[in-house]
């Protein structure tokens, strides 16, 4: 076994446990804190949603939001997020920056549906070009928050519908290219080098989200070459596993049927389940990245 490839491999594992167990000991840690002052040490946010710029009954949009871009700076939060729904046309949306731009802290956007839509790809072309990217790294005071569109999750464009119809061609790519994103560094301390960590990325993605079954179709389906060998072997042991939202839902809804009296518990206890099973099934995917090919 190549000395190199085991010391990444014992690095990588580290690495993940490492990062497992700081967020849950600062969870803990967090609500065994108690002090008096209501800010202390910690970030404030500010969260903006749904200011509808531009849309027929609503006139008195623009004044609201110009009240709210006064009590914001009045608070004095270090950062404020922009969730959806900015504006109904981009004229709106021009309007609407000018009001934002009256704000002090920092401001990060994230698209709606009423702001793009997952099936017209040139909205968010437009979006991008307005507000800049969609998804993305957002830094405050030290702390990492990744922002995610979440009009790239599903189609949301017919709410009457009891079913979500299925994305577009050009929407699913943009799916598969957010997850890919996000979970890069994930499958590349796997294993899959930095070239194919975007498609892998959005493997381990669609397996977390949606279930293992897609990804492994979504697997099969890849053009010859999108991963080598070994990269292949890499995802087909890490994605072997049920560790996905549906079975967060599974969990919580069984569990909290048997033992209603726990269900906080439960719930307190779940997403931290679906991370370690991510990481239990990464370990084998990591395991078959040791050997040679």
């Amino acid at each position: 076994m190549p000395w190199k490839k085991f010391v990444v491999f014992v690095a990588s594992i580290v690495l993940l446990f490492a990062i497992f167990f700081t967020a849950t000991y600062a969870q803990d840690r967090d609500k065994k804190t108690k002090s008096g002052d209501d800010r202390g040490g910690n970030i404030v946010i500010a969260q903006i949603s749904d200011t509808h710029i531009g849309l027929a009954r609503a006139p008195e949009a623009s004044e609201n939001l110009r009240k709210i871009v006064e009590m914001v700076n009045q608070r004095n939060p270090d950062a404020v997020i922009v969730t959806g729904d900015i504006g109904e046309r981009e004229d709106a949306w021009d309007e609407a920056k000018k009001i934002f731009s009256g704000l002090k802290p920092k401001v990060f956007y994230i698209p709606g549906n009423h702001d793009v839509t997952a099936n017209k790809p040139q909205s968010l072309g437009k979006w991008r070009a307005d507000f800049g990217n969609d998804y993305y790294e957002a830094h405050i005071k030290g702390v990492t928050i990744i922002a995610l569109d979440g009009q790239l999750m599903g189609n949301y464009d017919n709410f009457n519908q009891k079913k979500a119809s299925p994305l577009s061609q050009d929407a699913q790519q943009e799916s598969e290219r957010m997850l890919g994103w996000l979970f890069a560094p994930f499958v590349w301390l796997l294993g899959v080098p930095w070239s194919q960590a975007g498609t892998a990325g959005g493997l381990m993605g669609i397996k977390i989200i949606l279930t293992e079954l897609v990804a492994y179709l979504r697997l099969a389906a890849l053009p010859a070459g999108a991963l080598d060998p070994r990269s292949t072997q890499i995802m087909v042991y890490a994605m072997c596993g049920f560790a996905n939202f549906a079975s967060v839902g599974i969990l919580i809804a069984g569990m909290s049927a048997l033992i209603p009296e726990r269900r906080d518990e439960v719930v307190s206890l779940a997403l931290k389940a679906l991370v370690a099973g991510t990481l239990a099934s990464g370990l084998s995917g990591a395991m078959i990245g040791l050997l040679p090919f």
